[in-house]
């Protein structure tokens, strides 16, 4: 197994939808930290060949690090040629409210 290291900056984008007339605002940086902290799935993003791949995955947050784990394969493999990745974390309370985290980082 490898581990996934991936730095949490100080800014993110951030979604929140709620009610039934779509309103969108951005979360505070307390909150997006407390989602991050809170869930335990995310989707990582990288690129093969100028084209984005998308995984779902398990993670756990350190201060500003997300560690995830992963079998040696593909996903490193291209991860170690580009790091540059997204990290996508969401909480769906229903079909009109939820929040979303996305984070551009470097897979180390």
């Amino acid at each position: 197994m490898s581990a996934l290291e991936l730095s949490v900056p100080n800014t993110f984008v951030s979604f929140q939808y709620m009610g039934s007339v779509m309103q969108i605002e951005t979360m505070s940086q307390v909150d997006c930290r407390t989602l991050i902290r809170d869930e335990r799935l995310g989707r990582l993003a990288y690129c093969k060949d100028d084209r984005p791949l998308v995984v779902p995955i398990h993670y756990v947050c350190s201060g500003n690090l997300i560690y995830c784990f992963s079998m040696p394969g593909q996903k490193l493999d291209v991860m170690r040629a580009n790091p540059n990745v997204c990290f996508e974390i969401e909480n769906i309370e229903r079909s009109n409210r939820w929040r979303c985290v996305i984070i551009q980082g470097l897979f180390r």
